[in-house]
C-alpha cells in the first residue's frame, strides 16, 4: 500500500506515512482492516478515530451562525457612525 498523498510505501504496523506523517484515508484503512483480519482491535480503534475526526470537520465547517456575525456588522456599523456624527456636531 502507498501514500495517496506522497507515494511513499507505507508500513504495515503503523498508519501514518514515513515520509509526509500524513494519515491513511479511511479507504486504506478499510482495505488494511480487510488484510488483516476483522478482530484486530489496533485497526478497529483507528477506524474509530478516524471517523470521529471526518465527523468534527464536517461539524466544524457548517457550524457557523450568520445571523449573530450580522447583527454584529450592524452594531459595529452604528458605533462608527454615532462616533463620526459626534466628531460633526463638534466642530
Amino acid at each position: 500500500m502507498y501514500c495517496s498523498r506522497c507515494g511513499a510505501a507505507l508500513s504495515s504496523k503503523s498508519p501514518l506515512c514515513p515520509k509526509c506523517h500524513a494519515m491513511m484515508s479511511s479507504e486504506q484503512l478499510q482495505q488494511r482492516k480487510e488484510i488483516n483480519g476483522a478482530n484486530n482491535a489496533y485497526m478497529e480503534r483507528l477506524d474509530a478515530i478516524n471517523k470521529r475526526n471526518e465527523g468534527y470537520r464536517e461539524k466544524k465547517i457548517t457550524n457557523t451562525n450568520n445571523a449573530a456575525y450580522y447583527v454584529f456588522l450592524a452594531i459595529c456599523l452604528i458605533i462608527i457612525t454615532l462616533i463620526v456624527a459626534f466628531v460633526i456636531v463638534r466642530r
